[in-house]
């Protein structure tokens, strides 16, 4: 296949890692499913995700954390609402990272567009999530959740016969991903 004229060819050597500033190799995360949140008429599927491998059983994400993301996605219903054209339905995803934490707020809207909200938050401070840059989208591990839910939105709402329990009960597996 030949490369277009028009777009500039790049150096095989562009964008490759040398020295010290290599990758951090990929390590899988804990994942689980945290149940679903409820607010007037939409429905929130929830996950978490951990850095960490090892953790207390029930507790893959700080306590603090999760009330405080809780509250940040019920606050945004109204604005939710303000669109004409949303389905009452979701994912969160609350992500206890290296680092700091990310809360993503996913909602479908014309059928088949995903949108967004992010947040993040400090180590020191779980609970207090201030809104990320706008240009984020989300990072590898929470693409597993995202990959999962519009794969589960095409085959159940989109395929099927757009039953929405059924989209609700399908859920990604817990594990390390």
């Amino acid at each position: 296949m030949s490369q277009d004229p028009n777009i500039p060819s790049i150096p095989s050597s562009a964008g490759s890692v040398s020295g010290e500033d290599k990758f951090t190799p990929y390590k899988p995360r804990s994942f689980e499913f945290l149940g679903i949140w409820e607010r007037d008429d939409w429905a929130f599927k929830v996950y978490g995700i951990n850095h960490q491998t090892e953790h207390s059983p029930c507790r893959l994400i700080n306590p603090l954390m999760a009330d405080a993301a809780r509250d940040r996605v019920h606050d945004q219903v109204a604005v939710l609402n303000s669109s004409a054209h949303h389905h009452q339905t979701g994912f969160v995803v609350i992500h206890q990272a290296l680092g700091g934490n990310w809360l993503l707020l996913r909602w479908w809207e014309h059928e088949v567009i995903c949108c967004q909200m992010l947040w993040e938050s400090s180590e020191q401070q779980p609970d207090h999530f201030a809104t990320a840059p706008e240009f984020y989208i989300a990072c590898v591990f929470e693409m597993v959740v995202i990959d999962f839910e519009r794969r589960t939105w095409i085959e159940k709402m989109l395929r099927g016969d757009g039953d929405r329990a059924s989209y609700l009960a399908t859920r990604l597996a817990d594990g390390y991903y």
